[in-house]
C-alpha cells in the first residue's frame, strides 16, 4: 500500500524509497517528535467532552490545551529515548511546541468565524460549535483495492451562515516551515491524494477542499488541481517489493 509520504520519498529518489522498506533501525528526530506532540494535542482538543459545562464559560481553553500538550510531549519523549537512532532531546523546544499549538488553535477558531478571538476568551459554546463541524480526526483513508492510503488529520463540514452543508474540508496540520506563497509540490501531491481517495470512497460526496494548515504563521493554504490518482497508481506499480534495489 502506497501512502503520500512513501510516494514523495519515491519521487525524491527510488533508491531512498527502497532503503526505507528494508526494516532498518528506527530513527527519531526532534522536529518530528515535536510535530507529533502538537498534532496529538489538537486531536485531543477536537474530541474533548464538554458536556455539563456552561456555554458562556471562558478561561478554560489555555489550561486544557497545555495539559494535553504536556501529556503528549512526555509520551513523545519516552518514544524518542526508546528509539535506537536519535539525537539529543531539546527541552527548550517546549516553547516552540506551545507556539505551534496556539497557531493551530487560532486557525480552528477562524474556521468557525471567531477571527481575532484569544483562547482565553473562547467560550465553551464556541468550541462546541467547532466540535459539531468535526467529521473525522486522525482518520485513515484507503482505496477499495488497498493500493493507496493516507491518514488525514482533520475532516470538517463546511457550512454557510445558515448552517447548511456546503462541502467538506480536509485539513492537514503542518508544523514545518510555511510556504512563501504556494504549497511545495510534495505537499500539493499529498493533499490532492487525500482528496481523491476520499472522493473515490464517497461518490456522492459534496465538494471537497483540501488545505495545509501551517502552525508557524497560522495560515491555511488550499491545494487545487486535477486528480492525481492515475499518477499515484503508476507509482504504486513502480514501487512493488523487489529484491534488487531500485535505481
Amino acid at each position: 500500500t502506497l501512502s503520500p509520504s512513501a510516494w514523495n520519498r519515491y519521487e525524491t529518489c527510488p533508491r531512498m524509497y527502497w532503503l526505507s522498506r528494508q526494516r532498518l533501525p528506527r530513527k527519531a528526530g526532534m522536529a518530528a517528535s515535536l510535530g507529533t506532540a502538537v498534532h496529538a494535542s489538537i486531536e485531543d482538543l477536537l474530541q474533548v467532552d464538554l458536556s455539563g459545562r456552561d456555554s458562556s464559560e471562558t478561561h478554560w481553553l489555555p489550561e486544557m490545551a497545555e495539559k494535553f500538550l504536556k501529556q503528549r510531549w512526555e509520551e513523545e519523549k519516552e518514544i524518542f529515548f526508546a528509539t535506537p537512532r536519535r539525537p539529543m532531546w531539546k527541552e527548550k523546544e517546549w516553547d516552540k511546541a506551545k507556539r505551534m499549538q496556539r497557531g493551530a488553535i487560532k486557525m480552528l477558531l477562524e474556521f468557525v468565524g471567531a477571527v481575532g478571538l484569544t483562547p482565553l476568551k473562547t467560550t465553551v459554546g464556541i468550541w462546541r460549535n467547532l466540535l459539531s463541524r468535526v467529521i473525522a480526526v486522525e482518520g485513515e483513508l484507503r482505496t477499495s483495492d488497498n493500493r493507496l492510503m493516507g491518514r488525514l488529520d482533520m475532516l470538517f463540514a463546511d457550512v454557510n451562515p445558515s448552517g447548511e452543508l456546503q462541502g467538506w474540508v480536509v485539513a492537514d496540520l503542518k508544523t514545518g516551515r510555511a510556504p512563501n506563497e504556494v504549497l511545495k509540490p510534495e505537499v500539493q501531491r499529498q493533499l490532492l491524494l487525500y482528496r481523491d481517495i476520499l472522493l473515490s470512497n464517497n461518490p456522492n460526496a459534496p465538494p471537497v477542499k483540501t488545505e495545509g494548515w501551517y502552525t508557524e504563521n497560522a495560515t491555511r493554504y488550499t491545494a487545487t488541481g486535477d486528480s492525481v490518482m492515475e499518477d499515484a497508481l503508476k507509482a504504486w506499480q513502480e514501487t512493488q517489493p523487489s529484491e534488487a534495489p531500485l535505481e
